[in-house]
């Protein structure tokens, strides 16, 4: 049996690793991501931003443990890829803290479904919300924008498909979450 010392150094260790993985999945593969313009690269960083802020919190000793991963997370990614958007670090602040919320909470299957879906979800609709809220477009005018760079992110040539492109992508994004 494991003395209650063992066990803390073992979570501890477990909680480096964990936020380590995190920061170097942001860092390269997310500037990567960004870098050669990958459309669904906000999916990819969310489901494994989600995996990592339910790892920390499984093995979370006490709280706040997912905001200081974070944090690290943040630098990490600002000092190995500063070339990324402003937005991708936005993305996993808003991610860690509303993990941190979920999981001071409770701890179970539904909390882990929960960051899971709202990661996923809040990626795909990132750009539409800032977009309409911090730079005060109208909705109606912030909807285009967002629509019209969804679009030609997969079809450049394409305008006039907008709508199924945006029902794709917010169902691929959501199956995502689910899964995840």
């Amino acid at each position: 049996m494991q003395s209650p010392k063992d066990r803390f150094i073992q979570n501890h260790q477990a909680i480096v690793r964990v936020t380590a993985l995190w920061a170097c999945s942001e860092a390269f593969l997310g500037g990567l991501l960004h870098a050669v313009r990958f459309p669904l690269a906000g999916m990819v960083l969310a489901t494994f931003a989600s995996i990592c802020i339910s790892v920390l919190a499984l093995c979370s000793i006490s709280r706040g443990t997912i905001l200081k991963a974070t944090l690290v997370v943040i630098i990490v990614k600002f000092t190995l890829s500063p070339h990324s958007p402003i937005l991708a670090y936005l993305a996993v602040a808003i991610q860690g803290a509303v993990g941190e919320i979920v999981y001071y909470r409770n701890q179970n299957k539904f909390s882990a479904a929960f960051i899971s879906l709202f990661s996923l979800m809040y990626s795909a609709v990132q750009q539409l919300l800032i977009v309409w809220i911090l730079l005060g477009k109208e909705f109606y005018e912030a909807l285009h924008i967002y629509l019209t760079k969804l679009t030609q992110s997969f079809l450049p040539q394409s305008e006039n498909i907008i709508l199924y492109i945006i029902w794709m992508y917010l169902i691929v994004y959501f199956i995502a979450g689910i899964i995840a």
